[in-house]
């Protein structure tokens, strides 16, 4: 499949599946950047449809995706993901240019989680995708 250099056969006990869906590299070059203190394994996708299949082959707790993403556009996409019992759970980080606050309320809108301005650092990748866990927050 096309864009699965990083593409693994599930994540062993313990690892976080974390699936990027982009058709252009620099979001998994990104990804490559982040500290290697976490057990991360990566699943790429070209475009939204392969996208949708890696989710139901490999279920990734989170879900890195490009806002130019197609032929799905990013807002349908998040619906299919977050309106499926299985796959509600799955935390989705939106990756794109012109971001503003009409984007930001639209995205959480739909289950959107978090969305990162490009350029971003990788510390704010990593905060994006693995939010640190709030003390006596309920799982």
């Amino acid at each position: 499949m096309a864009g699965t250099d990083m593409e693994h056969a599930g994540a062993p006990q313990g690892g976080t599946t974390l699936l990027v869906v982009d058709d252009n590299p620099a979001l998994q070059h990104a990804v490559r950047r982040l500290p290697a203190g976490e057990q991360l394994h990566c699943v790429l996708a070209g475009d939204s449809l392969e996208g949708l299949c890696h989710i139901v082959e490999h279920r990734p707790a989170v879900v890195l995706l490009d806002s130019e993403v197609a032929p799905l556009d990013v807002w349908r996409f998040a619906l299919l993901v977050k309106e499926h019992p299985d796959y509600r759970h799955i935390r989705l980080v939106l990756a794109g240019n012109a971001v503003d606050d009409t984007l930001r309320a639209r995205a959480e809108a739909v289950g959107i989680a978090a969305v990162l301005a490009k350029p971003f650092t990788t510390e704010e990748l990593q905060q994006s995708l693995f939010p640190p866990q709030r003390a006596g927050a309920r799982a």
